[in-house]
Order: C-alpha cells, then sequence, then structure tokens
C-alpha cells in the first residue's frame, strides 16, 4: 500500500509562495479528494517556465490515502495500525517514510522531541498534549502491547525493539553501550557462505524467511510504554544529523526500528515469529539545493546511493524480475525479509508543500506510483516449527543426494573393473 501526506507550513523555513496570480492563488501541493470523496489524490502545480511566456503544469498522483497539511498524527496512525497489528500474528511487516529533506518524514514516525520523563499514554480525551503528537512508532509498540494483552490467555509473547541506522553504507546499532558501534549485515554483497567438507569447498545457503539478519545487534526486551519511550529515545539520540541549506537538523542516515514479537501458544506450543520495521528513510536530496559540502557532501552521495538501490528493488518487484537486487544496498538487505513475497509493506510517500520544491515533489511521487504498482502477492505467517520442518527437508534432500553421487561412483567403479576384466580375457 502508498500512503502520501503533505506537510504543513513551518514558520521561518518555508514561504508561503503560492502560484497564479494575485487574484487566483493556486497552493503549490495539495490533497484532494476522488469521485468517492476520499482523500487519495495529490495534485502538484509548477510553472514550466518562467518569464512572460510561463505556463502552468498541474500533474495528478492518485494512492491508496492522502493526507493535506491538516491530518493529525492519530488520523495517520489509524489508517496503517491494521497492518502493523499483523505482526502479532507471525507475518513481516514494513513501513517506510520516504520524501526529500525537509519534507517531515521524521516528525511522521517519530513526532515532537520533547522530553516526557513522567512516562506517556496515547488517551483519546481532548486537547493538545504533547502526547498526541507521538509518532507511528511510539504508536505501533504501544498497539502491539495492546493486541499481545488482549491474546494473553491463548498465547505468551515476547517483544523485543532494535534501534539501527545506516550511516554512509554502515550499519550502527544505536543501543550498544558505545552508542552507534558498527554492526555486519548477513547477506550484504553476496550469497552468505558455509565452509563444509574437508576439501574446503563452500557452500551456499538459504535465508530462511523471518530470519534475524542482523544477529549482533541488541535487541532489548520491552514490557511496556515506558520501557519503549526509553529505548527510542536512546535511539534517536544516537542518530546522525547535520545542517544543511534545506534542513536546520536533517537526517543523514537511515533509521531502522525492527520490533520482533515472538509468541508461544499455549494450548499447541507452536512458536510464530513476526518481525516489524519502521524505517525513517534519509531525505532524497539536490546537491545544488542542499548546498551540501565536506562531509554533509559525502552522506548526500551515500543517501542517494541507497535510495537508488531501493528504486531498483522496487522496480524489480513491479516487473516481477526473476532477480531482486537486494544485496546492492546494506539498506535493501536489511529490509529483504519484508520488501518480498513474504512480507506486507507501506510505503510513507512526504512532500512539501513549496512551490519551490514542486521538481522534487513530483519526483518523490512518482517514485511513490511506481511502487503503488507492486504487487508483492500473499505474506507468508512465519511459524518456527514450520521453518524447522523445511530445515529437515533440505537435511533430507542433500542427504539423499549425497547417498545417490556415492552409489553413482560405486557403479561407476564397477563398470570399469568389469571392462578391465573383459579386455584381459
Amino acid at each position: 500500500r502508498v500512503f502520501c501526506r503533505v506537510r504543513p507550513f513551518v514558520p521561518g523555513m518555508d514561504t508561503r509562495d503560492t502560484l497564479g496570480d494575485t487574484k487566483n492563488e493556486t497552493p503549490a501541493v495539495v490533497a484532494t479528494t476522488d469521485m468517492e470523496g476520499a482523500y487519495r489524490q495529490i495534485v502538484v502545480t509548477r510553472r514550466e517556465r518562467r518569464g512572460d511566456d510561463a505556463r502552468l503544469l498541474r500533474r495528478s498522483f492518485s494512492f491508496d490515502r492522502a493526507f493535506g497539511p491538516d491530518a493529525s498524527q492519530a488520523e495517520v496512525y489509524a489508517e496503517c495500525g491494521s497492518l502493523i497489528r499483523c505482526v502479532a500474528d507471525g507475518y513481516n511487516v514494513c513501513l517506510l517514510a520516504y520524501g526529500q529533506t525537509g519534507s517531515g518524514k521524521t516528525h511522521t514516525m517519530s513526532g515532537p522531541t520533547n522530553d516526557f520523563s513522567n512516562g506517556f499514554s496515547f488517551s483519546d480525551g481532548d486537547g493538545d498534549s504533547e502526547e498526541r503528537a507521538l509518532g507511528v512508532n511510539y504508536r505501533a509498540l504501544d498497539d502491539v502491547f495492546r493486541t499481545t494483552r488482549a491474546r494473553d490467555a491463548v498465547a505468551t509473547h515476547v517483544v523485543t525493539v532494535s534501534v539501527l541506522e545506516i550511516y554512509n553504507e554502515e550499519c550502527r546499532d544505536l543501543l550498544a553501550k558505545s552508542g552507534g558501534r558498527k554492526i555486519d549485515v548477513s547477506g550484504f554483497g553476496a550469497e552468505p557462505l558455509n565452509a563444509s567438507g574437508s576439501n574446503g569447498s563452500r557452500t551456499k545457503t538459504k535465508t530462511v524467511a523471518g530470519a534475524d539478519n542482523v544477529p549482533d545487534a541488541v535487541a532489548r526486551v520491552v514490557r511496556d510504554a515506558d520501557d519503549v519511550y526509553a529505548a527510542m529515545r536512546e535511539g534517536e539520540a544516537n542518530r546522525s544529523t547535520g545542517a544543511t541549506a534545506m534542513n536546520a537538523r536533517s537526517s543523514r542516515s537511515h533509521s531502522v526500528v525492527i520490533v520482533r514479537v515472538e509468541a508461544v501458544s499455549r494450548e499447541t506450543n507452536v512458536k510464530t515469529r513476526g518481525a516489524l520495521f519502521l524505517v525513517d528513510l534519509a531525505g532524497s536530496e539536490r546537491v545544488a539545493r542542499s548546498e551540501a559540502s565536506g562531509d554533509r557532501l559525502l552522506e548526500a552521495r551515500h543517501i542517494n546511493k541507497s535510495l537508488s538501490a531501493l528504486g531498483d528493488v522496487v522496480s524489480a518487484l513491479q516487473h516481477r524480475a526473476s532477480h531482486v537486487p537486494y544485496r546492492n544496498s546494506k539498506l535493501t538487505t536489511l529490509l529483504r525479509g519484508a520488501l518480498g513475497p513474504n512480507g506486507k509493506a507501506l510505503l510513507f510517500a512526504h512532500v512539501s508543500p513549496c512551490a519551490a520544491s514542486a521538481d522534487e515533489s513530483v519526483s518523490t511521487l512518482a517514485f511513490a506510483e511506481r511502487a503503488a504498482a507492486v504487487e508483492l502477492g500473499k505474506a507468508r505467517r512465519f511459524s518456527v516449527a514450520e521453518a524447522t520442518k523445511d530445515t529437515k527437508a533440505n537435511e533430507t534432500s542433500e542427504r539423499e543426494k549425497a547417498k545417490a553421487a556415492r552409489e553413482m561412483a560405486e557403479m561407476r567403479l564397477s563398470v570399469e573393473a568389469w571392462e578391465k576384466r573383459a579386455r584381459d580375457a
């Protein structure tokens, strides 16, 4: 599924630039309703040329849901909550926030940076409490806890959280004691290899769907909302940020929050494992506009390269290619379990309302439109029992192959011995 959100104007950051004459001013980016009255369309208006022959071009994009500048955090989460709750059933789910730098991705995913030393809650009462502005990450975990508590009578649950970032193509663990310790992403660059046999030969091994490809990452057990808050704030404090001409506190890395839910049925003892990937992508940017230089320029190059790799994966999935290039980037390698036939995914495109950013908005929405054409197929529920059965089946198949090879070698030796005896005779 693909959603789009237009952020509000930010005083001091945006100019209320509009298009058209003074009598008929037109906002650059607006969310509109479709024929059924639902907000599913985004219309971008931009100037094709400047001067006397300038003309306005309008382009419309349609998605599963479109949110205007007035949409609240609660409204946004209400639309994606049902998808996120699937993780408690043993599915892999991925939610990606995508868009240019300064378009509001981190606000959607995390919300304000205020200190809630007394904890937080998501009460549905009226008022402007800061808790109600918290983003998808916090609401998702609160929702997961409510789901697991409601199923306490039929299953036991363990919920863990990992907070990672991909910075300059390095995966860092933001919950490690050193705060930003580098860790490996299994499967990046090549299929994982295992040494086997006395002759030193190496054989490829398949990654089981739902398996953890960052085994060295800290997986902190969380039991309630306060544990979640502490872990998330610790991770956010260690994330790499920097100032550019377009954003005073631009995220210079891709933030990946991984929520794992393991459930064991009290009746059948069957174990299921689900993983929720909450991804705040670093903003795509044009260096000419962001005026990045030095370290910021190097960061921008890595950001754009990994976003390009994500685009290649989306394109391959869209065209149902036989090979999907997950291993071209650590970001796509990390998200492989959810961005494929075994997972469920939601792309959240973010755009700025400014006319100056209209070209970047069109580029973002065109990418989102391509993603909307992807059909991942029916998601697979990951059961540890099924994984064990698959593994045993593979081991049995390998043993049978080895046995057949030995029998063939013995038969060949027998035939050669018979031929030698026949020649001697």
